[in-house]
């Protein structure tokens, strides 16, 4: 095993004294600079009044195995390291689908690949940027960024939208468009995303959320990621704030956290205008009157309803 660095430093004192060429004390002496400025980086790493970023842990515990030094912080970076990859595991698990051929920090962030290509074609891409180490998302350094993103990738989704919206028009426009992810015409069975606004053959995508009932449908080029809720999100973030170091994915979550705690605060906000609880209820009584209650006492069971509920608005039936 690896001698400490007292010991080494020792051994080199009299190594000096010796009047001799000694071919391993060069050795013994690269050793002993290398561990002294590996522990220095490593004082200043665990000092340091901000989490330091991921890559320096990394870079620290990766030139630390290669030092013929014991080294006393070592075991606890290499702690400190495996709790920051079973993060990202935990992570991946909860966000990640099978066989996804995304990053972790990819699905979680804004996304600027949006376009009209196959995704048989972006997919294969996906794969050889993975192998090559190529293609990696550039890193958002701040809330500020995020949200730049956010907004581009909005522009992108409204610009793709327009383009598909306008593909199946006409019988005509249908027999020469190519749709779907096989790139073929549009027949028999098709189902719409709801978010790019693309068609696609039932028979080429899963519709296994269509089958549940579950709205809206979303390709596979769209749903690259699971939907966690917040219960399985907290965990994640409670973790994520014992560890000392800055994660990128870590900070993507956050700001994934805060966007949709934002967005369900604003539908609240919004659900309990006095305008949309007054058409929620309209529209319970219209069914009710449509099951075999009459006009007059639907209107009735209105009148009671928004007494009820103290709403601020001129009712004309």
């Amino acid at each position: 095993p690896p001698h400490s660095l007292t010991t080494l430093s020792a051994a080199l004192e009299e190594v000096r004294v010796i009047p001799a060429y000694l071919p391993n004390g060069l050795a013994l002496k690269e050793a002993v600079q290398k561990a002294r400025i590996w522990l220095q980086e490593v004082e200043i790493f665990q000092s340091s009044n901000q989490h330091p970023p991921v890559e320096t842990l990394v870079e620290l515990v990766t030139r630390g195995h290669t030092i013929p030094v014991c080294l006393d912080p070592l075991p606890q970076l290499e702690s400190l390291y495996a709790d920051v990859e079973s993060w990202k595991d935990c992570a991946a698990k909860t966000f990640l689908k099978k066989n996804s051929c995304c990053s972790l920090y990819e699905v979680l962030c804004p996304r600027s690949d949006i376009c009209a290509t196959g995704l048989k074609k972006k997919i294969k891409k996906s794969k050889e940027c993975l192998q090559n180490g190529k293609g990696k998302v550039p890193k958002l350094e701040s809330v500020a960024t995020f949200n730049e993103a956010r907004l581009k990738e909005m522009e992108l989704f409204r610009s793709l939208q327009t383009a598909n919206s306008i593909k199946l028009l006409s019988d005509a426009e249908c027999m020469e468009t190519k749709v779907c992810v096989c790139k073929k015409a549009a027949t028999g069975s098709m189902l719409q995303c709801q978010l790019c606004k693309d068609w696609f053959h039932s028979s080429c995508v899963s519709t296994v959320n269509v089958h549940h009932g579950e709205l809206p449908w979303l390709c596979p080029l769209c749903l690259r990621s699971e939907k966690p809720s917040f219960e399985q999100m907290l965990p994640l973030l409670s973790t994520l704030q014992k560890i000392p170091v800055r994660l990128s994915e870590g900070e993507a979550l956050n700001y994934v956290f805060e966007r949709a705690m934002n967005w369900q605060h604003r539908t609240k906000q919004l659900l309990s205008r006095d305008e949309l609880r007054l058409a929620r209820m309209t529209s319970q009584v219209a069914i009710q009157t449509c099951q075999g209650i009459s006009k007059q006492m639907a209107a009735t069971e209105l009148e009671k309803r928004v007494a009820e509920g103290n709403l601020q608005v001129r009712l004309e039936l």
